[in-house]
């Protein structure tokens, strides 16, 4: 295998897994790492006529050149992408709010948001909807951010400099286009406090972009059984989601044994 990390992220994102294989004697050969740029390295890396198989995880154009590459290259290979995707929460009326307000507070802000099956939007039945949203914000209020040396501390600081100016362009645009925004703040160098957003209309690019930050975004629906256009256009807009966690009251399962 060979595997190359992320340039952000060579140590968790690769070589400390590698030391590890190290240490318990993995014969050499079996695992190399390759780290540097991905614009001077990424094709030859793919073109390559050794490895069988390319695996990539990252963003949809990337992994589109990755796909044409290997389509079309003297040696066709198998692929495995997983690539960006926009991840909703449901919430619907009959939902345990106490807990669908924790996973989703987990949901959003595990990791700072920085990871790709985070929860990018939160949508909520209208009968439940200002209930949630307090209690949401009031739990998001209490989450600590600063320096990640302190154990106390949730959110810690953005990946890079680029990655923070990214969320402080959404910011600026879902004010621009109407957003209310419940809870934020400013930036203390990469630490971006966490912020809460309503009223976000499908067409801002913060309800349709892979975020990979501390936003949350709530939004109201109405009835979503049967569906209507609304929420449909909300769950489907988006290229691609990993997973659509959905809270509502458990449903006894009579004659099942074993439950």
């Amino acid at each position: 295998m060979v595997a190359k990390p992320a340039l952000d992220t060579p140590i968790t994102g690769r070589l400390l897994i590698a030391k590890i294989f190290e240490e318990a004697r993995l014969p050499q050969g079996l695992l190399n790492i390759v780290n540097g740029p991905t614009d001077q390295i990424g094709d030859a890396f793919t073109l390559h006529p050794i490895p069988k198989m390319i695996s990539f995880t990252g963003s949809s154009p990337v992994g589109r050149r990755i796909g044409s590459l290997v389509m079309t290259a003297p040696q066709i290979k198998r692929v495995a992408l997983e690539l960006g995707g926009n991840n909703p929460s449901v919430v619907l009326d009959d939902a345990d709010l106490d807990l669908a307000v924790r996973t989703n507070v987990l949901g959003r802000f595990l990791h700072q948001g920085q990871i790709c099956m985070s929860t990018n939007r939160i949508i909520v039945d209208a009968k439940v909807y200002d209930e949630f949203v307090d209690h949401f914000v009031e739990h998001v209020k209490a989450l600590k951010y600063g320096d990640p040396k302190d154990r106390s501390v949730t959110i810690g600081p953005v990946i890079n400099e680029k990655q923070l100016n990214g969320h402080l362009a959404h910011i600026e645009g879902a004010h621009a286009a109407g957003a209310q925004q419940l809870l934020g703040g400013d930036a203390e160098g990469l630490v971006l406090p966490p912020h809460v957003f309503l009223d976000v209309d499908n067409s801002m690019a913060i309800a349709r972009d892979e975020l990979f930050a501390r936003f949350a975004i709530i939004d109201e629906m109405g009835f979503i059984a049967g569906v209507e256009q609304r929420e449909a256009m909300l769950l489907t807009s988006s290229a691609a989601c990993i997973g659509i966690p959905l809270f509502l009251q458990a449903i006894p399962c009579f004659g099942c044994s074993g439950m």
